[in-house]
Parts: structure tokens; C-alpha cells; sequence
């Protein structure tokens, strides 16, 4: 199996013995908080309305095909320096509610499943991991030492972008390209520790051109490890903060 690797991550990854599938990654401009990615089909969870509920059923029909996003043990809160796009609810893993994270079950009639995942990562925190599978298998997984291999060094990344506040930790839309497979299952985790793993505008769907973000494609020089260590070292602190 080939693999491209990324702050740890495994870019190139063999969904199954049958069909082998490439997760590929992109990151948005600073201060978008949605995709610039193009789709056959596609929804957006924006959490509005959605706070106090933790167990849901989301439902996006676009020319013929349906797909249900079916979240479990999620917290959506109200908008503050942290998250929310706008000004609007968003979802959180951690920080004290009860659970360290959280999952999204996709089902998708109608056509050929769901290749695409993308999200606006908000308040970055050293326990932040996201992992995607299918069939009951992990395929890849994001981990925050993989965000800030990606805006370190790019101060317009950091903190709110609407509000200005939070200086001391990233804001990205990340996007997440399957290809040649489909995934059915996605977790949001939060390690141990007091934070949480904050997003909003959960975008899924079957991807037709893969928009204007920044691919993802090469290790980080070793310049840029250093700042990833102090990037870490921030989001420490962000943590403790929010504890």
C-alpha cells in the first residue's frame, strides 16, 4: 500500500482488498467557513436550531438523491469566540458534556453514496482528531498536529474570523476527498483533557471538481516542525483556557 504522508497522517490509504481509494485533502482560504468544492449532490448540517439536541437525523434531498446524516452523542451550542459560523450554533465533542465525542452515521439513496466530507474546524485544540470508515474499517484519520502542519507560519488562519477573538488557536474549512471509494461513518474526538473539538456547516456529499482549496501533498520541511511544536504549545494553553 502507497502512501503519502502528512504530519503523520496517511494521504494515500487502500479502502478494502477490492477496491483500493485515495483520501485527498484541501484547505480553504482564511476566513471561509464554507467549500469551494463542486458536487453531483451534497447537504449542509448548519446545527441552527439544533441546541439541546444530541441524537438526529439530518436530511438533504438535491435532484433525486437523498442522504441522511444520523448524528449520536453530539453537543451543539450556542456561537461564542470558539465556533459558530455567523453567529449560529455549532457542534462540539468535549468539553465537559458528557461524552469526548461524537458519531455521524451517512446512508444515501439514489445514486452511488458519498465520497465527500468537508467542515469548518474552528478553535483548534491539541486533542482534535477526526476519523473517517467504511463497511465498519477506518480509513484515515486528521489529527491536529495535521491542521497545523497545514497554518503554521499563516497568521490569517488564527483566531475568529468573524469576531477576531481566540488569536491563540487556527480557524480552517478543511475538505475531504475520497477517491475512488465511499465512506459511511465519520467520528469527532476529543481527547481527555478539558477542550473541545469545535465545527460547524458539515458538508457531505458526492463530489464533481474539488474547488479552489489548497491541496495537501507534502511532508513539512523541518522549519515547520519547529512551528508546529510551538503551534501545540499554544493550543495547550487555548485548552487550559477553556477548561
Amino acid at each position: 500500500m502507497n502512501m503519502k504522508m502528512i504530519g503523520g497522517a496517511a494521504l494515500l490509504l487502500a479502502a478494502s482488498t477490492a477496491q483500493a481509494a485515495t483520501m485527498s485533502v484541501s484547505y480553504e482560504a482564511p476566513g471561509a467557513t464554507t467549500t469551494t468544492a463542486t458536487f453531483d449532490y451534497y447537504g449542509v448540517e448548519t446545527f441552527d436550531g439544533k441546541i439541546g439536541q444530541t441524537d438526529f437525523t439530518s436530511s438533504f434531498t438535491y435532484d433525486g438523491n437523498t442522504i441522511e446524516l444520523t448524528y449520536s452523542d453530539v453537543k451543539v451550542i450556542d456561537a461564542d469566540q470558539y465556533g459558530g459560523d455567523g453567529g449560529s450554533d455549532y457542534a462540539v465533542a468535549g468539553l465537559g458534556y458528557g461524552t469526548l465525542s461524537y458519531a455521524i452515521d451517512i446512508t444515501q439513496s439514489g445514486s452511488a453514496g458519498v465520497n465527500y466530507f468537508g467542515y469548518w474546524l474552528s478553535a483548534l485544540d491539541a486533542g482534535n482528531t477526526v476519523k473517517f470508515y467504511s463497511g465498519g474499517s477506518e480509513i484515515f484519520s486528521f489529527t491536529p498536529v495535521d491542521v497545523l502542519a497545514l497554518v503554521s507560519g499563516q497568521p490569517d488562519y488564527w483566531g475568529h474570523p468573524v469576531t477576531g477573538e481566540n488569536s491563540g488557536e487556527p480557524y480552517v474549512f478543511l475538505n475531504f476527498f475520497y477517491d475512488g471509494g465511499t465512506f459511511d461513518r465519520i467520528e469527532f474526538i476529543q481527547a481527555p483533557g478539558g477542550a473541545g473539538y469545535e465545527s460547524d456547516n458539515h458538508t457531505v456529499g458526492f463530489f464533481k471538481d474539488k474547488g479552489d482549496g489548497t491541496p495537501v501533498t507534502d511532508v513539512p520541511e523541518p522549519g515547520a516542525l519547529g512551528l508546529l511544536g510551538l503551534g501545540l504549545a499554544l493550543a495547550a494553553v487555548a485548552r487550559r483556557r477553556k477548561a
